[in-house]
Parts: structure tokens; sequence; C-alpha cells
């Protein structure tokens, strides 16, 4: 299976922006598309899609997004500038050989709660 993209309802586009941008640096990641109807991040393309959330939906953001990492360097890079862009700090930097003896990852909230992850198998 491919991943084609994620859509992801925020309360307020611009500060999620700027989050995602912080947050994702470590990747490389970028802002590709920005316009009155959404905002793309991403690489050579745009995965991750930022639009307002719609009345009523505000409050009830939540969910779980996964990104992979090349090193754990950058793993430790996003949990660091998430955190520091307001992110909240929901799982450190560190080994889950729960889900697979390589996995090493670490987990943040964005600005509306979502847990943002990312991960990788390298060793190094």
């Amino acid at each position: 299976m491919n991943l084609h993209h994620v859509s992801v309802p925020c309360s307020d586009p611009k500060k999620s922006k700027e989050w995602y941008s912080l947050a994702l640096a470590a990747i490389n990641a970028k802002v590709l598309v920005d316009n009155e109807y959404a905002l793309g991040l991403g690489n050579d393309r745009p995965i991750l899609w930022l639009s307002q959330a719609q009345e009523g939906y505000i409050g009830r953001i939540s969910g779980h997004i996964c990104f992979y990492s090349e090193t754990r360097a950058q793993v430790d890079a996003f949990h660091a500038a998430a955190v520091k862009a307001g992110g909240e700090d929901n799982g450190a930097p560190g080994l889950r050989p729960y889900y697979h003896p390589k996995y090493y990852g670490a987990f943040v909230r964005d600005l509306d709660g979502k847990n943002v992850e990312l991960m990788t198998y390298s060793d190094v």
C-alpha cells in the first residue's frame, strides 16, 4: 500500500502551518502549496494537507499521524523542534521494542491535540 496524502483539519491553519513546518524540518518537509483552501506539506509533492476545521468539528480534532525518518537523529530533532514550537510531549525519543526490536520513535501532540510521530528502524 502506498500513501498518497493525508488531510488534517486544524482549528488555526496558520498556526498549524508554522508548527508543522518547524516540527517536520528534520525530514526536510516544507510547504509546497499555500492557498485559500489548504496548505500542502511534503518533500517533492504535498502529502500532508492542512485545512480549516469545519464549525462544530473544533474540539473533536484528534488522530494519529506517523512519518518515517531515515535516522534517529532526525527523530530526536523532530521531537525537540515540535515541543519548542508549542507541541506537547507525548513520548520522548526512544526504542519501542513492543512495536518492533528496532522501532525508534517520538510522539508530540500538535496544537489541536493530534498525536504526531516520527519513527525509524535505523540503528543510527
